[in-house]
């Protein structure tokens, strides 16, 4: 009887061997998978955080290249992130390049502005990433002109309530983006 035994638990070693050994090769076939996949596609680092509604300007769609390898497209809130974490500013090709896209988003009679601070109570209104406009069907880039009329009437959509603002984690750190798309609807007089 107890040679039974150990011919029995002999036989179950031998087939369960083989069973662990598969098993062992798939989870390693799958963590190669995903690494390749991540290397490959690029694992963002970037994310977004506050909450932001369906229909909200950074989840719609625009079409960018910002490295000449070809126009991607991609959601405003990914775009503005590679934006920052590539440095990327005002009077550079690829800033004209991202508001020419964003001006797609806008009708006519319409403004955008976005703003990146460190903070997520105020505004830096001499510091837009992006203040466009659209009159007649022609869009205006008016976002080097710091301090003009259009910085006074960006800080009154702040006050207002009308300006949205959510978080942004890239390689560069935490950033917050105030932004407002819509109709003129307050006056730059005070």
């Amino acid at each position: 009887m107890i040679l039974m035994n150990k011919k029995a638990q002999l036989g179950k070693l031998i087939i369960a061997f083989p069973i662990i050994l598969l098993v062992f090769v798939i989870m390693g076939i799958f963590i190669f998978l995903a690494a390749t996949s991540t290397f490959i596609l690029g694992g963002g680092s970037q994310k977004a955080y506050g909450e932001i509604p369906g229909d909200d300007l950074m989840l719609k769609p625009i079409i960018v290249d910002f490295n000449g390898s070809g126009a991607k497209r991609m959601l405003v809130v990914d775009a503005l992130a590679l934006y920052i974490d590539k440095g990327y500013g005002r009077g550079d090709k690829y800033h004209e390049e991202m508001a020419n896209s964003l001006g797609n988003l806008i009708s006519n009679d319409e403004m955008l502005f976005i703003f990146k601070s460190n903070s997520r109570d105020s505004i830096d209104v001499r510091n837009a990433e992006f203040y466009l406009e659209k009159s007649s069907g022609r869009l205006i880039d008016s976002t080097g002109d710091a301090g003009g009329v259009d910085s006074l009437l960006a800080d009154k959509y702040n006050q207002a309530g009308m300006v949205r603002t959510i978080g942004l984690v890239t390689d560069k750190g935490t950033f917050y983006i105030h932004y407002y798309i819509g109709k003129r609807n307050l006056e730059a007089s005070q």
